[in-house]
């Protein structure tokens, strides 16, 4: 196959290539070619994103969806994409180009098969969880140890965040200076109550339940089994709504 100057040009317009490794002594590269690029690609923002969770007093308890820690959300389209981090390369310094898909079942666009996980708040309780280079903490404490550092809450659910600047000294000299931001973050209903099984499961151990959303006579239940529980449970529980 003979290939000419117009056909190089339009292949590389439309192709990316990634070197993975060197061969010197063989004077090759081997490299990752990825020719269809240019319609295979999508072009949107990349965010890091965690769900701020809620904090249940009626059960003593703070509950959250686990979600892909990054996504590239695509405007034009309407549509969010986890990806897999690990899979995106910095290009020009500024852009970012991701590989791989994030695994898992879980739809950002409707929250639907995102997994729910529930802890216990009865006593001092701590949760801080990464987003990128941000932390979202959700405590009853009036302060928390964060990376080394006391931090104050200003609210029950907060994100924390640390910046570096450039600055001068007294002596002319140029350091990093780092600076924390806090920000309150609102407790919104995002889940129905907790049913007395699952109640009594987050509430037997300091690690976090998994719980299944679930509908017994017409109300929405939070339950630590999925599908549905056992005929004491499905009956008591109406009788306490009914109460």
């Amino acid at each position: 196959m003979s290939w000419f100057d117009d056909d190089v040009s339009e292949f590389a317009a439309a192709s990316i290539v990634f070197p993975k490794s060197c061969y010197v002594p063989d004077m090759t590269v081997s490299v990752l070619l990825c020719s269809n690029f240019e319609s295979a690609a999508q072009q949107g923002i990349l965010y890091a994103i965690a769900h701020a969770g809620q904090f249940m007093p009626e059960n003593e308890a703070f509950v959250f969806y686990e979600v892909p820690e990054y996504v590239v959300v695509i405007e034009e389209e309407d549509d969010i994409i986890p990806v897999e981090f690990d899979s995106c390369h910095v290009m020009n310094g500024s852009y970012f180009l991701c590989m791989e898909r994030a695994h898992g079942e879980c739809d950002i666009n409707t929250m639907d098969s995102c997994d729910i996980f529930a802890q216990s708040t009865a006593s001092n309780f701590t949760f801080i969880r990464t987003f990128g280079d941000g932390r979202i903490v959700a405590t009853n404490q009036p302060e928390v140890n964060i990376t080394g550092s006391i931090v104050k809450a200003p609210s029950p659910i907060f994100t924390y965040r640390t910046s570096y600047e450039m600055e001068e000294s007294e002596d002319d000299e140029s350091k990093l200076v780092p600076y924390s931001k806090t920000v309150s973050v609102e407790n919104e209903v995002s889940f129905p109550s907790m049913s007395h099984g699952a109640n009594d499961a987050v509430h037997a151990t300091h690690h976090a339940i998994r719980l299944y959303r679930l509908n017994r006579k017409g109300i929405p239940l939070l339950s630590n089994q999925p599908g549905k529980a056992s005929v004491w449970e499905d009956v008591r529980d109406f009788f306490i709504h009914l109460i």
